[in-house]
């Protein structure tokens, strides 16, 4: 996978936590790597096109970790908004249990449409 594609999918998983990235910098093996950090917390992700073999492509805190800085429940709001209408039985164990968390606080609410259950951005 290109470094640009490691990005995209490096964005897109710590968006899913809270996180707002800055720029990427080039990381220690320039054309295969980058770092990036949240910009209210400073956890940290990087890519790295050629992982050596204990290593992965996409890690770091930021992937791992939910935002600790900036408005919290402003992020929550957000990757509601970005969840839109999910159909709840697609959901895994981890995915359900922020579904949960985001009904809890009033972000999203359950709903059935078609008999099934489904989560709707509140």
């Amino acid at each position: 996978m290109g470094l640009q594609e490691l990005k995209n999918q490096a964005e897109e998983r710590v968006a899913y936590r809270g996180h707002e990235l800055g720029q990427w910098r080039p990381g220690s093996f320039w054309q295969r790597q980058a770092n990036n950090e949240c910009r209210h917390c400073g956890k940290w992700v990087q890519v790295d096109t050629e992982p050596s073999p204990n290593g992965i492509d996409i890690g770091g805190p930021a992937v791992a970790l939910n935002c600790g800085g900036g408005n919290f429940h402003e992020n929550l709001k957000y990757i509601a908004r970005q969840l839109g209408d999910i159909h709840c039985d697609s959901l895994s164990h981890a995915e359900r249990k922020i579904f949960e968390k985001l009904c809890e606080m009033d972000y999203m609410e359950k709903s059935i449409i078609h008999g099934e259950p489904v989560a709707k951005v509140a």
